[in-house]
């Protein structure tokens, strides 16, 4: 009896029912991905004073600078515009900084535009970063408010101008707040050409979009588990722990600070022209108040920095840092998922992580080479411990595992 061949209109259909549910797949993680994405950039509206916009550089000059520090000088670039130039030198920083009244309630929106002419390098021993432009809050004491300090991270190709922004939210205890910009090092200029710091709260509807999108992910990745795993609690579990993760690890922000995706947020500018609020203020007489009301309270650092600080003990933190956190998602991830399933999980958290900041904001650097090898090692020290330990698990729970 010869072979019976399946119809040509069956395998045709047959495949495009595939390609329609590949379709279907692809199209909905796009929209998610997309969804996210622009909620995210839209999550602020101006509110509050505006502090500085569009006024003359010249004026920054003027602004208070410490003890042995220098101000900065205006320059001209060839087309004439006026630039702002830090020139730091060693034990000698520039640096300006100035202060205004807050409300308690608003976030401090501050949108820089810069560039570094030369490497802005550290000298030996120098532990800060050379460059911090940084929002302080200040309580009625006169006391800076350290464990709520936001700055920007300036992180530019040399002699490419870039614009970086950054939402700090002030203490509620704050009464007025301090903006500063800090040029430290032994080599290299810091150039600034324009200055945006306004007042922003949370979209109304920031709060519930995001649940609708949060539940949305919950439910795309509940439904690609599900082929692979049969027990549901098993695949709640893994969706839980893939979102934990994918929204501490790929939405931006420092020391729990959102950072837009892109090189700013997408916020539409208030036409409130400077308002009292908004004037600078000069500071108080600090002996006096030292005397009243002691020493400044002492900075209590978000667990996101204590987890650093610990890594840094050890040295090369960084990069112990990155191997850490990823070893510790990619263990626990094989040990919900086998290897076959998890590797399309792990490799999109590698991409959210690294490329995509690269493509949306361009600001990668060597550094981000150092990242993408810790990751790759902690993968591969994840795989082996995570079979190993599947293989200690008594037979009962092993049986959990099977489809």
């Amino acid at each position: 009896m010869g072979k019976t061949w399946p119809n040509r209109e069956g395998v045709l259909v047959f495949f495009l029912l595939k390609i329609r549910s590949r379709f279907s797949y692809w199209s909905r993680l796009l929209l998610l991905v997309f969804g996210t994405i622009v909620i995210w950039q839209f999550r602020y509206i101006e509110s509050g004073p505006v502090y500085w916009r569009n006024a003359d550089l010249h004026d920054l000059t003027n602004w208070k600078h410490r003890g042995g520090t220098t101000p900065p000088k205006i320059i001209s670039n060839d087309s004439g515009k006026v630039i702002l130039e830090f020139a730091p030198q060693r034990n000698r920083p520039s640096q300006i900084q100035s202060s205004w009244l807050a409300t308690g309630t608003e976030q401090i929106k501050v949108r820089i535009r810069h560039r570094s002419v030369g490497e802005i390098k550290a000298y030996p021993g120098q532990k800060r970063s050379p460059v911090l432009i940084a929002v302080t809050g200040i309580d009625g004491n006169n006391h800076p408010i350290l464990d709520h300090v936001g700055h920007i991270v300036v992180q530019s190709p040399t002699n490419s101008w870039r614009t970086s922004e950054a939402v700090m939210p002030l203490d509620p205890k704050s009464r007025k707040f301090s903006f500063s910009i800090l040029a430290s090092g032994e080599e290299g200029l810091l150039q600034i050409s324009a200055l945006d710091i306004t007042g922003v709260q949370k979209a109304p509807w920031f709060t519930l979009t995001a649940i609708i999108i949060c539940l949305l992910w919950t439910a795309w990745i509940f439904q690609t588990l599900k082929p692979h795993q049969a027990r549901k609690w098993i695949s709640l579990i893994t969706t839980i722990w893939l979102l934990g993760w994918g929204a501490y690890l790929i939405f931006p922000r420092t020391i729990d600070i959102p950072r837009p995706f892109f090189p700013t947020f997408w916020i539409a500018a208030s036409d409130e022209p400077l308002s009292e609020k908004s004037a600078i203020i000069e500071p108080a007489n600090k002996e006096k108040i030292r005397k009243k009301s002691g020493p400044a309270p002492a900075i209590k650092l978000p667990p996101t920095e204590n987890v650093r600080k610990w890594f840094k003990s050890f040295g090369g933190g960084r990069f112990l840092m990155h191997l850490g956190v990823m070893g510790v998602f990619t263990g626990g991830l094989l040990l919900l998922l086998p290897l076959r399933n998890a590797w399309p999980f792990i490799l999109s958290m590698i991409v959210g992580i690294e490329l995509l900041p690269a493509l949306l904001i361009k600001n990668s650097d060597s550094t981000d080479v150092i990242d993408l090898l810790a990751y790759l090692l902690a993968i591969a020290l994840a795989i082996p411990i995570a079979a190993r330990t599947r293989k200690l698990l008594p037979e009962k729970w092993r049986q959990l595992y099977k489809t």
